[in-house]
């Protein structure tokens, strides 16, 4: 319940008048005898008067107070009623402060009145006085709990019920039927086959003659997330969800029906026959520029416009609309709304809402696929049931009335689903309704089209919460193309801001605009018909030669079949990968994979050869699952038409890999159709490869007579798409794959390919000119029999690696090493230090074989790359400070690599300066990118670890920050290198919560990690769940000696730890022994400190450990708060690194 507040009259001075209003508090209700529970009060300054401690402006009780205050944030509690509360800080006019305190109940039952007052000491007290009775005694029974299960409806957003209102209010029919023909309904199977087709095709027949020469409205969705769709009836249904999607648009745009499609996500929608009747305005204008502005196209920069969907649906728009709109950033960048004119029926208070309140950055641009979601070539006479008349010119004044009421010139989104290519004739209708731009990730006959662009639209960005990441894949884009036109989904404004936020912090010198859609197609249209400005060449070239003779497939490199034919280098960093192409996965240098191709034709075949050096090769899969082994995939777009992701008639993507699991090579296809892709075994072709350790040769021939879906035959000169990409597997949890031109299915970016009869100029310059080019494994020097004499005699030897040597190689000896040698190796200011019994047990591993020992730095490319993934991964900014080192042991053949390493080795780095008190310790770098903390040692200007685990270490400068903790705070320094540890982290929302609570559990894992005490597995105490994130902490901590419970059976883990028994747990941690000092005597309040913890307190201070208020008060009950146990192990590390007080 809330207090009683009294208002009091403000008081005037002569600096200003004094006046507050209480706006927040956690008063309770109830408090168990002797607790304690952690208070805040907010007020509002509500006059001219600025509060600040210069001027006492403070918080105290009253003289009817019976609660003891406490844990003050500044001030003093010398009684009940005489207690202080510092200001903080200053707070003006309409400005509001909170103070922070707890309050202790008395040890007795009954009734407690708290009460106080602001007061400015000297003057008066003003603002409200808060007066509240608190109950003290035994907490009340629990109230019975009500299952929410029993309440609720579990997918609420997905039933449709709600939506028949609005039907019924307009006289609508409802049917439930399948539009597959070719299957039985899951849901009646025992109806003939093709009933449920023939009903619907009844009453759509029906209706269109009624209609007349008039759009109807078919409202809902095809239900395929319960029926119908191989989703749920794999066995019995023949479509996919997106298939079943396009053939019912397709069928109902036949009789000139569009669908108001309540899709999966957002179904249902309620009470829209009440709200169908807010009255539309006669027209609408929107309030922007519409393009009319100073940009100009340039060269060299990229060009990118946001279309914000999908809204082609009444709740969708009713239901995540107002969600994206309401968005605090949304202004900050121009973005093309989505509006499809038919939701206005059912929607009108939206129309309204938007158009009422958008900025000067909104545009409006028409959904898919204008006034709404209908496939126009289904209206094309040649589409339409016999006997309906073309119904073009009726869907072009549909919409012309559409786009003019709602102040509409452009389509954002064209979906052509099953009809592919946009035909020309449904560009000229677009082109006079929806003049300035129409987008379609399918492709069109021409683009441009009576002045009207006709522009490509990708879709990337669905439900987007991480900007960093987003970024990056907004940049993938822009790097391989001169204009961008984006379409998001369910994606909110702040995310797209973020995620440019982020470019342009990122990628300085990235030269690009993000433009209204107006803009864009103005200037996409002046730029050219492929949206190119012509400072780039966007699309990769390749000239196939052809074969003088028949070439044999024996995998074989022979240079009288290949020498002539031009090389595609797919490695991290080809040039072309780079430029053209995109890397996924675990791919960080050369050694990794380098895959080279050439490709040469002939009337009969297609000859594909590569050569791979790989320092990992598995043979894992075949089938459709072949990209997840090391594997190749060759793209073909036969007809060179280059539209969209979808593989159409005339479009391939071969599969192949030099083995299986059987030691066998494998092929496999995936082959476009108009009705779909179709995937199968590919035997057509012919298929060999010699396998060696370090990588494979594989040649491949194809048969044309296998690729006639449409029909084929190579010509010179002619053109097709083509690309290619390797895939490399080098073991769990590290796969990546490299593509030399585009990004995957999406056909736009693949390379053109020309049959050629001559050799043109090389595509990639080769790292040797000599054919065959090979690459050897990246060099490990051998260790020399001096230098191996040296071990065996107890001498440590450096070896000092140069560019290209990622380590030395150890072969078995018959003198063994000394216990006392050491080898060092040394690249770039890192060491890897080896004793003679760590090599020793390495190279017993591979039963006396040789040793590859490593350290490799890594490449600049790849250190940017975890930069950017730990930022991420961290939310914090990280900045190296040493070289990014590889470290790891493998046999000599490379097939045996070590998890561990048996024996401790050595790692030390030669450290740059800190910027400024930065924290900078040494992590461990996991492959998502996420840093590991690694205790360490100082010793001048390195930094060096006993190390367990291979992998990729460095010193990196870590900046953690939270909106709640000031430069200025007393613990900012403690909390932001505990975060960089890895010892405390924030609680969500960027924020670290200084006051926050600490529990038992907490704390003890705090200072576990601290010490470099690892988890451990075992019971610990009977309320220590086994399987809680603390149970081994807080077994480790018992382990120790710091913790012994509160009792036997006890440890009470969610319990709040108070200031003495912290005291107690960290002088435990040290084992230091106490002194005959007199117990606490210093302290105002030493008489309330436990007599079990009265000397830990005396150490602790004495140490400057711990310290008591400014009053002179420890209070040894007061519950900790996040930041003094922040400080508290901040001054422990101190004191341990420097051996002395803090």
């Amino acid at each position: 319940t809330p207090p009683i507040t009294v208002e009091t009259q403000p008081v005037a001075l002569s600096e200003g008048t004094l006046a507050a209003r209480l706006i927040a508090e956690n008063l309770p209700d109830r408090m168990e005898p002797g607790s304690i529970m952690r208070l805040s009060m907010t007020f509002e300054n509500t006059d001219s008067f600025v509060w600040s401690e210069d001027d006492l402006v403070r918080f105290a009780p009253t003289d009817n107070n019976g609660l003891m205050w406490g844990h003050l944030t500044g001030g003093y509690v010398l009684a009940l009623n005489n207690a202080r509360i510092f200001m903080n800080g200053t707070t003006g006019q309409n400005e509001d402060h909170t103070f922070t305190f707890t309050i202790e109940a008395p040890s007795t039952e009954g009734s407690f009145t708290f009460e106080a007052q602001m007061i400015r000491d000297g003057s008066a007290r003003f603002g409200p006085l808060v007066k509240k009775t608190i109950q003290v005694g035994k907490p009340l029974p629990p109230e019975e709990t009500i299952d929410k299960d029993d309440f609720s409806y579990p997918d609420l957003f997905n039933s449709s019920l709600p939506n028949a209102d609005y039907y019924i209010s307009n006289k609508a029919f409802f049917f439930d039927l399948s539009p597959d023909k070719t299957s039985i309904p899951n849901d009646d199977k025992g109806q003939p086959l093709g009933t449920d087709y023939d009903t619907l095709i009844e009453l759509l027949s029906a209706q269109n003659n009624k209609a007349g020469r008039n759009i109807f409205t078919v409202g809902g969705f095809v239900p395929w997330y319960i029926k119908y769709t191989s989703l749920i009836d794999p066995v019995g249904a023949n479509l996919t969800e997106y298939e079943m999607e396009w053939l019912y648009l397709d069928i109902i745009s036949a009789y000139n029906a569009q669908k108001d499609a309540d899709a999966f996500g957002h179904v249902g929608l309620s009470n829209a026959s009440v709200f169908q009747h807010d009255p539309l305005s006669g027209s609408y204008v929107q309030n922007n520029d519409k393009g009319d502005n100073d940009i100009v196209l340039e060269e060299g920069k990229k060009y990118i416009t946001f279309y914000m969907g999908d809204f082609d649906g009444s709740s969708w728009a009713n239901g995540a609309f107002p969600v994206m709109w309401d968005d605090p950033k949304r202004g900050e960048l121009p973005l093309g709304w989505a509006l499809v004119g038919n939701t206005s029926k059912r929607v009108p208070q939206l129309y309204n809402y938007i158009y009422d309140t958008m900025s000067p950055n909104d545009y409006f641009v028409a959904g898919n696929n204008g006034s709404g979601y209908l496939n126009p070539m289904m209206l094309m006479e040649e589409n339409r049931p016999a006997g309906l008349p073309d119904f073009l010119n009726v869907w072009e004044e549909y919409n012309t009335a559409m786009y003019n009421k709602f102040d509409l010139d452009i389509t954002g989104f064209f979906i052509s689903g099953n009809s592919g290519i946009t035909p020309l004739r449904v560009q000229e209708t677009y082109s006079r309704f929806s003049p300035m731009g129409v987008g379609n990730h399918e492709g069109f006959e021409q683009k441009v089209v009576n002045g009207t662009p006709f522009a490509p639209v990708i879709a990337m960005g669905h439900d987007v919460s991480d900007s960093a990441q987003y970024g990056e894949e907004l940049v993938n884009e822009l790097k391989r193309r001169d204009f961008l036109n984006v379409k998001v989904v369910l994606t909110r404004p702040s995310a797209i801001v973020g995620a440019i936020d982020y470019i342009r912090e990122t990628y300085p010198d990235l030269d690009f605009e993000v433009v209204d859609p107006y803009t864009y197609f103005r200037l996409f249209k002046e730029a050219g018909a492929d949206g190119s400005s012509g400072s780039n060449d966007l699309i990769k070239k390749y000239d196939a030669l052809k074969a003088t003779e028949i070439i044999a497939v024996d995998g074989v490199a022979d240079p009288g079949e290949w020498e002539d034919a031009d090389e595609i280098i797919v490695s991290p960093n080809s040039a072309d990968v780079k430029r053209y192409g995109t890397v996924w996965g675990s791919m960080d240098d050369e050694a990794d994979l380098t895959s080279r191709y050439r490709v040469r034709w002939d009337e009969q075949h297609l000859y594909l050869l590569e050569t791979r050096t790989d320092d990992s090769l598995n043979f894992t899969e075949t089938g459709a699952q072949m990209y997840l082994s090391d594997a190749t995939m060759l793209f073909l777009d036969l007809n060179h038409d280059k539209q969209g992701g979808r593989y159409a008639d005339g479009d391939y993507a071969l599969f192949m890999t030099p083995s299986g699991p059987d030691g066998q090579p494998h092929m496999f296809i995936r082959e476009g159709h108009s009705a779909g892709a179709q995937e199968r075994a590919y035997t057509d072709g012919d298929i060999a490869a010699v396998i060696t350790d370090t990588g494979y040769t594989m040649e491949v021939a194809i048969p044309w007579s296998s690729l006639q879906v449409q029909p084929f035959e190579p010509a010179t000169n002619r053109q097709i798409g083509m690309s290619v990409l390797a895939t490399d597997n080098d073991g769990p949890n590290n796969w990546g794959q490299m593509m030399w031109a585009g990004d995957g299915d999406n056909q736009q970016y693949w390379a053109d390919m020309t049959f050629a009869e001559k050799a043109g100029e090389p595509i990639d310059t080769p790292a040797q000119p000599n054919f065959p080019v090979t690459q050897q494994t990246p060099g490990f020097k051998s260790i020399s029999e001096a230098d191996w004499k040296k071990l065996s005699e107890g001498e440590g030897i450096d070896i000092e690696l140069g560019a290209g040597e990622r380590g030395v190689l150890l072969r078995a000896h018959s003198t063994p090493l000394s216990n006392s040698s050491t080898l060092r190796l040394k690249k770039n200011g890192a060491t890897l230090a080896a004793s003679g019994p760590a090599i020793r047990a390495l190279m017993e591993g591979w039963s006396g074989g040789g040793l590859r020992l490593m350290l490799n730095e890594l490449s600049s490319q790849s250190v940017q790359s975890i930069l950017e993934k730990a930022a991420a991964a961290e939310s914090a900014h990280v900045q190296p400070l040493s070289s990014v080192i590889e470290i790891g042991a493998a046999s000599e053949d490379g097939k045996k690599t070590a998890d561990s390493f048996p024996v401790p080795v050595n790692l030390s780095f030669d450290v740059q300066a800190a910027t400024g008190a930065i924290p900078a310790y040494l992590y461990k770098i996991q492959a998502d990118g996420k840093l590991v903390y690694v205790p360490s040692k100082r010793i001048g200007g390195k930094i060096e670890a006993e190390l367990l685990e291979p992998g990729q270490y460095a010193v990196f400068q870590y900046d953690k920050s939270y909106a709640d903790v000031q430069s200025g705070h007393w613990a900012y320094a403690a909390i932001r290198d505990l975060s960089a540890r890895q010892i405390v982290e924030g609680e969500g929302g960027g924020l670290f919560r200084l006051n926050g609570e600490v529990t038992r559990a907490t704390f003890a894992a705090m200072l576990a990690r601290a010490m470099g005490i690892k988890p451990i597995e075992g019971a610990s105490f009977p309320d220590v769940a086994e399987d809680s994130w603390y149970a081994g902490y807080i077994a480790a901590a018992k382990q120790a000696g710091w913790v012994t419970g509160e009792s036997a059976s006890s440890f009470n883990p969610e319990g709040i730890i108070t200031r003495e028994q912290m005291a107690v747990v960290i002088m435990r941690s040290l084992q230091l022994g106490s002194t005959n000092e007199p117990h606490g005597a210093h302290y105002k309040d030493a008489a309330s400190i436990s007599d079990w913890a009265a000397d830990a307190i005396r150490a602790a201070t004495g140490l400057g450990l711990l310290k008591g208020g400014s009053s002179g008060y420890f209070y040894p009950r007061n519950q900790a708060a996040r930041s003094e146990a922040a400080q508290a192990i901040f001054n422990l590390l101190s004191y341990l690194e420097n051996d002395r007080p803090v």
